[in-house]
């Protein structure tokens, strides 16, 4: 890995359908709230399709928030055949300019974190699950 790369380590647990992100972490921007920690359906988003092209997505970015599933993409390399995909772009219109995606699945838990700016949504903070 290249010198300017940054490490992180963050826990998930499995309980029933919910995947937990277990620490408080600038890894989740926005999750910050209690309970202190990311809670996400791991079960299979059935509804909005979402398509991940580089660092772009298909999502409107004054759509508010919700949830939607990605299939058949790569990132960093890995490829993924499904994951669920979390977005809360709800502060564009309240206090903006940022919005929220989390790209996810139980098995691999957080794959994606994605915070952008709006008007052009080509800066942002973001970072990849990076597999070993």
């Amino acid at each position: 890995m290249p010198e300017d790369t940054l490490y992180y380590t963050y826990h998930v647990s499995l309980v029933n359908d919910t995947l937990h992100v277990e620490e408080i972490s600038h890894l989740f921007w926005g999750m910050l709230v209690p309970p202190w920690h990311a809670i996400l359906p791991a079960r299979d988003i059935k509804d909005r399709p979402v398509t991940i092209t580089g660092w772009k997505m298909s999502l409107d970015p004054f759509e508010g928030a919700g949830y939607g599933y990605a299939l058949d993409f790569a990132i960093q390399g890995q490829k993924y055949t499904r994951a669920n995909v979390f977005y809360d772009h709800f502060y564009f219109d309240f206090c903006g300019p940022a919005g929220l995606t989390l790209v996810y699945s139980a098995s691999f838990g957080v794959i994606r974190s994605r915070r952008v700016a709006q008007p052009t949504w080509d800066q942002g903070l973001c970072w990849d699950l990076v597999m070993k």
